[in-house]
Parts: C-alpha cells; sequence; structure tokens
C-alpha cells in the first residue's frame, strides 16, 4: 500500500530515461531491506530482556523477604513485606 502511494506521486516526465528511474527508485531499497531482515532478532531480543528483568525483579522480591503478588497474574507488590513496597 505505501508503495502504491509513494509510486503514485512520481512524475515520470522528470526522467530522461527509464534507467534513471529505477536508479532513483531503488535508491534507498538497502537501507528498508537491512532494517526489515534485522526486525525478527530486535524483537526477539526485547523479549529475550523482558524475561530477564522479570526474572530479576522475582529475585529482588524474595530477597526481600518472601513478597508475593496477590496472585501469579498480579504484577502488583505487596505492601507488607517489601521494602520498596512499602505504603507511603
Amino acid at each position: 500500500m505505501e508503495r502504491w502511494l509513494c509510486y503514485r506521486q512520481v512524475d515520470m516526465r522528470q526522467f530522461p530515461t527509464l534507467d534513471l528511474c529505477e536508479m532513483m527508485l531503488t535508491k534507498r531499497l538497502v537501507v528498508i531491506g537491512t532494517v526489515a531482515a534485522n526486525a525478527p532478532y530486535i524483537g526477539l531480543l526485547g523479549t529475550v530482556l523482558g524475561i530477564m528483568l522479570t526474572a530479576l525483579a522475582c529475585a529482588a522480591m524474595k530477597l526481600a523477604g518472601g513478597c508475593r503478588p496477590r496472585s501469579w497474574m498480579s504484577f502488583s507488590p505487596c505492601t507488607t513485606h517489601c521494602s520498596w513496597g512499602k505504603p507511603a
């Protein structure tokens, strides 16, 4: 869709030859291809970092006195045992 919108705005009369037109339209294609090829690995890196930070937070909660969230799906800290979660 984006390619169609971009190509729709191209005025073919400004290019003297078809080769020059092709060269100008594909000039930045290598950059787009490189970014697109690496995008899954960047997403995977974010997932791994999220898992590592979660494991670190769980270890910190355990060291802080065995504090457990209200349910295993809740990420809010309890306010009874954790030194960083004491009410103000």
